[in-house]
């Protein structure tokens, strides 16, 4: 080997030692820049997170050119029983059709937190923008709350005729369980629900007779009902949480449910939950809208759209649908105003 060519090898493995204080200090560098860009693509995550819960999780730009164009606020803690995407896929398709009808254009703003909605909410006032126009909004929200944004119900969803749905408890056939007091101190599986939603549920789903944070001993949040179901099958828990309609459809489509479910706890029926409209939408295209989705089911895609949202179609109602829903919160010591409060402060 040639004397420079040597040297070279030489100093190479120099460099190449771990002995080497070159070599450390370039490892030590190494280490630095490493950790930086890991610290860097941690932060832009969080920052990214951050974002994501102040904004909704969609936000479509609208498509349609000489239409009135506005927001539709989608608020339901509890995923309505499906993944963020599936609903947010859902609205989305719901909205194309309502766009082909030719009656409005609409982003999605889909919200599962009180505190972001309010702040979208309370930034579009600020701003001396309209509230969105059209909203889908949780029962116990609408009431408490909506009705003083200006929001009063005009369809709601129907399953087999009936307005109303009823959620229910189901646990594997073979446990020894049989009523609701055999679960104290159990596991539940039900669809993710914010903490501050318990005490509705409480209500709505138990009539003040229990407290879900305290009567049973883990609460496992699941992303659909399906999820749910199979904690019970596989029994990472003892009790599933979802609506009678969607146990319907799963024993349907599936002999394996119906063999290895058993419900053992129905609640009071409740209503859909369906949408409702703010006080200053122009009469024009409110009837337009609500004529649209009371006809949905026959008109080309609506059935399919329904589907989504596990209804068979949509019909006009009011406040008085949510009669039984008010009272029963009122009398839980919700901030629910009388029934003809919530009629004259909503009135077009």
């Amino acid at each position: 080997m040639p004397a420079d060519e040597n040297r070279e090898a030489m100093l190479f493995r120099v460099l190449c030692s771990s002995a080497s204080p070159m070599n450390r200090a370039a490892v030590a560098v190494r280490w630095v820049l490493a950790a930086c860009a890991l610290l860097g693509a941690c932060w832009t995550a969080l920052a990214s997170a951050a974002d994501a819960v102040a904004e909704p999780v969609a936000q479509a730009s609208p498509g349609a050119h000489g239409l009135p164009e506005s927001v539709f606020l989608f608020y339901n803690p509890n995923t309505t029983g499906m993944p963020v995407d599936r609903v947010v896929s859902a609205i989305e398709k719901f909205l194309a059709f309502v766009q082909r009808q030719r009656v409005i254009s609409m982003s999605v703003g889909y919200y599962r937190r009180l505190a972001d909605m309010e702040s979208f909410l309370g930034q579009r006032q600020n701003a001396g923008a309209d509230p969105p126009w059209f909203a889908s909004l949780s029962t116990h929200y609408l009431l408490s709350a909506g009705y003083q944004r200006g929001y009063y119900p005009i369809v709601c969803g129907h399953e087999k005729g009936e307005m109303t749905y009823r959620a229910m408890l189901v646990v594997e056939r073979n446990s020894p369980i049989q009523t609701l007091s055999d679960l104290a101190g159990k596991r539940i599986a039900m669809t993710e629900v914010g903490r501050d939603q318990i005490p509705y549920f409480n209500t709505l789903m138990f009539n003040g007779k229990i407290d879900m944070a305290s009567y049973f001993s883990q609460i496992l949040m699941t992303d659909s009902p399906m999820s749910s179901v199979m904690g019970v099958i596989y029994r990472s828990a003892d009790a599933a949480v979802l609506d009678k309609n969607m146990f319907d459809r799963l024993t349907k489509n599936s002999d394996r449910f119906w063999k290895a479910l058993r419900i053992v706890y129905v609640a009071p029926p409740r209503t859909i939950t369906g949408i409702a409209a703010w006080r200053g939408v122009p009469a024009a295209v409110l009837d337009n809208f609500v004529d649209n989705l009371v006809h949905m089911a026959d008109r080309e895609g609506g059935a399919e759209v329904l589907d989504k949202f596990a209804i068979d179609g949509l019909r006009e109602c009011g406040w008085e649908d949510y009669r039984k829903d008010a009272d029963d919160l009122r009398q839980g010591g919700f901030p629910v105003p009388p029934f003809e409060e919530l009629v004259s402060a909503t009135a077009r």
